[in-house]
């Protein structure tokens, strides 16, 4: 079996990769399918892991979610995948669920196991290093089996152009997550001081009514001695003070308005001074995640932490390498003005034309 698997030139092989874990990116293992009813299992370190096949351009390597999987191979391995497809794109091009697991079931009549059915979840959730072997391999070669199953069901359907500008556009965004962004960590700190200083001045005005702002227990206490009727959730039992209530059912009561302003300092602060700081920062660079099949609109959206909606106040903490150069672009209802151009050229609508203006 491993030596007609060796000795494969050609066509198409389903690969998976199982790592520690999803925060933990090193990998353990590498399944292999030639086709759907087979694969083959090998630790990441076996002498006998055929990375010519892997390495062969001439080979379709088919991954599910190839981002990630790619990824690891890069950072652990220095290896770069040629001749890539990947069925969570194709699924999203088609409108389709990404979970491989949905496939399976659906398509291949096959029972699919989740990592938590091996780790569990929560804070009792096992590291993939404590799973026994033989289950682990079990795990990566069905992966490795279904996400070649799939990919022959979907293949033949996924609008191609469309296709293949995302397959390119996969090793540009993971450039962009090795080299992260680059911080200028005075600047940080500067807005850290100044933000600081707001956070406690609302909350010093707040303590002097008599209640912690980040309490809503002890803000609808308030609210209630002050006349007003505050809305609670009947099943946590909890009251029902977020933004949106505050702003529209609190219009003119100080205390509500205190209390947002302090909200919207705090954010600033825990969100993208804080967690730059105590979590992200790596020397002087930030590396964050560039998701490219998440948003159900389509658009690239990143994470961990997310360096795409930074207020305005905020920007000059991110400058630009010494080897680049930084410009901010807001592409404003991108999503809307390619659907106006896309009916102007199958319909010929030249009403939808305005919208470029």
């Amino acid at each position: 079996m491993h030596r007609e698997l060796d000795n494969q030139t050609s066509g198409e092989i389903g690969v998976d990769i199982e790592t520690v874990s999803l925060e933990d990116r090193t990998p353990l293992c590498i399944a292999i399918s030639p086709n759907k009813d087979e694969a083959f299992y090998y630790p990441i370190d076996s002498a006998y892991l055929p990375w010519h096949i892997l390495n062969n351009p001439n080979v379709v390597k088919i991954f599910h979610n190839g981002h990630f999987d790619l990824s690891v191979l890069h950072t652990y391995r220095g290896i770069s995948i040629p001749n890539v497809k990947d069925t969570i794109i194709a699924a999203q091009l088609l409108g389709l669920p990404p979970a491989l697991a949905s496939f399976a079931y659906e398509f291949l009549n096959a029972k699919w196991e989740s990592i938590e059915d091996l780790i569990g979840k929560g804070k009792n959730a096992l590291s993939m290093r404590d799973v026994p072997e033989e289950k682990m391999a079990q795990k990566c070669a069905n992966d490795a089996r279904h996400t070649l199953g799939v990919w022959q069901i979907l293949k033949d359907s996924v609008p191609q152009q469309a296709f293949e500008l995302e397959m390119q556009l996969m090793p540009v965004l993971m450039d962009m997550e090795q080299r992260g962004m680059r911080i200028n960590i005075e600047q940080l700190l500067k807005h850290r001081e100044r933000i600081s200083k707001k956070v406690n001045y609302y909350k010093g005005i707040a303590e002097s009514y008599g209640f912690n702002p980040g309490s809503s227990l002890q803000l609808a206490k308030v609210l209630q001695d002050r006349g007003h009727l505050v809305p609670y959730n009947h099943k946590t039992g909890k009251p029902k003070l977020g933004a949106q209530i505050l702003s529209t059912q609190f219009t003119n009561e100080p205390l509500a308005k205190l209390v947002l302003l302090y909200r919207s300092v705090k954010i600033l602060l825990s969100t993208f001074i804080d967690a730059i700081l105590e979590k992200h920062l790596v020397k002087d660079r930030v590396y964050s995640r560039v998701n490219q099949n998440i948003a159900r609109s389509g658009r690239l959206s990143r994470s961990k932490p997310n360096l795409q909606n930074i207020p305005p106040t905020m920007r000059d903490i991110y400058v630009a390498s010494d080897d680049c150069y930084l410009e901010s672009w807001d592409l404003n209802q991108i999503e809307l003005r390619i659907l106006a151009w896309l009916v102007w050229q199958h319909t010929g609508d030249y009403s939808m034309q305005s919208l470029f203006d």
